[in-house]
């Protein structure tokens, strides 16, 4: 150990209002501290405004944020916004930090304008993203080195669960590099790095497959949650291999839940997920898409006629758009007897 006590970053592509990937990291930060009772425990992740208050951790960002990415303490963290989700829904659709929402930038609409008119307008657009990309590797070069002397602290950086072996959501610069870049990091420091119960998809760029592969080279452990993920893996590199161990968001300790009466019927809870949905799937196909709404509308009518108690819940902020668009497919006396969710 670095100090006298062990210090163990959790880390993810989490941050995001996704029920699923914050149990993953809630579930990995209880079971750390069960057996290393004595150990500071760090979230790594891409909102650390959002860990730090969520999960009361210090938590810092595993990209480059201008408004800052750490590290960040618990009662440095704003507090949550009570904003009506459509609203920020709108705002992230943007590219506007959910945890850092600002008033917009007086000359917008400016230089918008400047940008629409011949010719000046296409010199502009060339300065700009010239600008654009020097002043990006820059923040990139001084963030690493920034990352680089915070990590000197760590003896452990564990990759908590999910599907963060994919590239289907920004190719290989999003998920893929930023899963090197910290490995590579990771080994500079002497920290040992962890892959635990990753899931994968098939990758579509070249490029995404080697810079997983050179970060499974470094790694110090490997598991898989699935059958599947293994399979991927492990056929790409002969290097390659670990145990399947499932979903780490199973290990969450969950406080046991009031058994309703045996003669009532039982509550139905229907979580949509927004699968094709061109205002956030990294594949848009309309019609497969509203398929997927009219079936779970003509599912929810049925349970709602039979006397099923049904409501729809979200598990990240975008649900909320095919729950929206599944009621406005319902039947309207049907979807009124929906329970309030």
């Amino acid at each position: 150990m670095k100090s006298d006590h062990p210090v163990v970053g959790v880390f993810g592509h989490y941050g995001n209002h996704n029920l699923g990937d914050e149990s993953i990291i809630e579930a990995s930060i209880s079971h750390i501290r069960l057996r290393l009772p004595n150990a500071e425990i760090c979230c790594f992740s891409l909102r650390p405004k959002d860990s730090a208050r969520r999960h009361q951790l210090e938590s810092y960002g595993i990209r480059f944020v201008s408004e800052g990415y750490g590290p960040l303490k618990p009662e440095q963290a704003p507090p949550a916004d009570n904003m009506p989700w459509h609203i920020h829904a709108e705002k992230v659709a943007q590219g506007i930090n959910p945890d850092d929402y600002s008033t917009g930038d007086s000359t917008l609409g400016l230089k918008e304008r400047i940008k629409r008119l011949p010719l000046i307008g296409t010199c502009t657009k060339v300065l700009i993203r010239t600008i654009h990309r020097s002043q990006t590797l820059k923040n990139e070069a001084e963030y690493l080195l920034n990352s680089r002397n915070y990590l000197k602290k760590f003896d452990l950086i564990v990759v908590a669960g999910s599907n963060q072996f994919l590239d289907n959501f920004g190719g290989a610069w999003q998920f893929p590099y930023t899963l090197l870049k910290w490995t590579l990091l990771a080994k500079l420091t002497g920290t040992k790095i962890a892959f635990a119960s990753i899931g994968t998809n098939p990758l579509e760029e070249s490029l995404s497959s080697k810079m997983i592969c050179a970060a499974l080279r470094k790694a110090d452990y490997l598991s898989y949650r699935d059958e599947a993920s293994k399979d991927l893996i492990e056929s790409s590199s002969p290097d390659f291999s670990g145990e399947i161990y499932p979903d780490l968001a199973f290990g969450l300790d969950c406080p046991p839940v009031e058994k309703k009466d045996a003669r009532e019927k039982p509550l139905i809870g229907i979580n949509p997920m927004p699968v094709y949905d061109y205002r956030y799937w990294c594949v848009r196909d309309d019609g497969q898409y509203h398929a997927y709404v009219v079936k779970l509308a003509r599912f929810a009518e049925r349970l709602i006629t039979e006397g099923y108690p049904t409501l729809f819940f979200p598990t990240m902020w975008r649900d909320n758009y095919v729950i929206t668009d599944i009621l406005n497919e319902m039947n309207p006396n049907i979807r009124s007897k929906i329970e309030d969710s």
